[in-house]
């Protein structure tokens, strides 16, 4: 049994540039985990597929199959090795490899060759797209790129418990935007584990979001933040209405005129709003928090009671000081309402082309910046703090997984 993760620890900072960390990564954590691949609303219907970039350098589609099961698949023809579909996201009847027409089926056999009787017993038999394992959860799929040693509900059963009132599958993706940044994977993951930065980066978040009440709680490989929402924290006046704390209060459908101007009736106008929407299973006390979690090694979902955002942190084939950001956006959609058509789109750096948001924007900033800050040779590495004890789990688990 590892020993608990202390509350305070210095990383060392080649877990953000080595070569060889990665290298390592690649080799003995990516292949033992679950991770998260498409949102099913990209899925939902026969022939809708996802392709993703995983674990580094492994190429995977995910796609419904004409009898509704989702698979997944290594994106690669079994004839010269070709990127199968080059497309992101999209439909199709069939698996067409566009360098010499090899057809596939949806499920992954072998469905059409050119001149088949040119290839001897290379195209007989049940030649077929090599598959990973696929489960979905809570209106999510992922993959393992091994065997895994547990299925994907015994991965995640702590987030599974805690967040069964939410029913996350009434959560429909609105948008999705991927960033290609100049940092570690780890930079990134770091800084959406904590909230410890939210009064130096995000002051305009201080009237509508408590970050001093911020509990973490540690389960196995994850870790789960719990934040309390609608009320100022101690840097603001207590009863300062913030433009944060209206639209907040707005976009959970409560009228923030109702605060009178005392942010203290806050919490109260939020719980009454969203019991007004219906939400019944969630306590009190639910209606008015935040919840992140941590999903090791790589997704941060954070969840409230009507919305939810996930954050993954894809590390590039080659560069350690690269990765594929993405931010997931979801709503939640009442019972016989349409689920809306996902916007899907990738930048070159946070406000490239479109409202990235001012929040995602502002935390991009400073990976960035803190990645630069990693090659100075007067810094050992990160020296983190009790708020931080989640970023310090998740690199005590990571150096377990790698052996050190």
């Amino acid at each position: 049994m590892r020993p608990p993760t202390p509350e305070v620890g210095l990383v060392s900072k080649a877990a953000y540039l080595s070569p060889e960390i990665a290298a390592a990564e690649r080799s003995k954590l990516w292949p033992r985990v679950w991770l998260h691949a498409a949102a099913a609303d990209l899925v939902a219907r026969p022939g809708q597929f996802v392709t993703v970039r995983l674990g580094g350098a492994t190429e995977v589609l995910v796609i419904r199959g004409d009898d509704g099961e989702v698979r997944a698949f290594h994106n690669v023809c079994q004839h010269r090795g070709r990127r199968l579909v080059d497309d992101a996201s999209g439909q199709l009847r069939t698996l067409r490899c566009p360098l010499h027409h090899w057809q596939w089926n949806l499920d992954g056999g072998l469905a059409r060759v050119p001149e088949r009787a040119s290839f001897g017993a290379l195209a007989e038999g049940d030649v077929r797209l090599p598959a990973l394992a696929c489960a979905s959860w809570n209106g999510q799929v992922f993959v393992h790129l091994g065997q895994p040693e547990q299925t994907l509900a015994e991965w995640l059963a702590p987030a599974t418990d805690a967040l069964a009132p939410y029913d996350l599958a009434d959560y429909a993706l609105v948008d999705q935007k991927t960033f290609e940044l100049p940092c570690n994977w780890k930079t990134v993951a770091d800084l959406f584990n904590e909230a410890y930065h939210v009064p130096a980066v995000h002051p305009y978040l201080l009237g509508s979001v408590d970050e001093t009440t911020v509990v973490t709680t540690l389960h196995g490989p994850h870790a789960e933040q719990t934040f309390e929402l609608g009320r100022p924290g101690p840097h603001v006046s207590p009863t300062e209405v913030t433009e944060a704390l209206e639209e907040l209060l707005k976009s959970n459908g409560a009228d923030p005129a109702k605060l009178e101007g005392d942010a203290r009736r806050g919490p109260a106008l939020l719980r009454e709003a969203l019991r007004a929407r219906g939400l019944t299973a969630l306590s009190d006390a639910a209606l008015t928090m935040g919840r992140s979690w941590f999903l090791f090694p790589s997704q941060t979902l954070n969840v409230y009671p009507m919305s939810a955002m996930l954050h993954r942190h894809r590390p590039h084939p080659t560069d350690p000081e690269r990765t594929s950001f993405d931010q997931l956006t979801f709503t939640r959609v009442g019972a016989g309402e349409p689920r809306p058509t996902p916007r899907i789109s990738t930048h070159a750096r946070p406000s490239d082309e479109g409202d990235t948001g001012r929040v995602t924007e502002d935390d991009l900033a400073q990976v960035i910046a803190v990645q630069a800050g990693m090659r100075s040779p007067g810094f050992e590495g990160p020296r983190l703090g009790r708020h931080e004890r989640a970023i310090l789990h998740m690199h005590a688990t990571l150096d377990a997984y790698l052996g050190h």
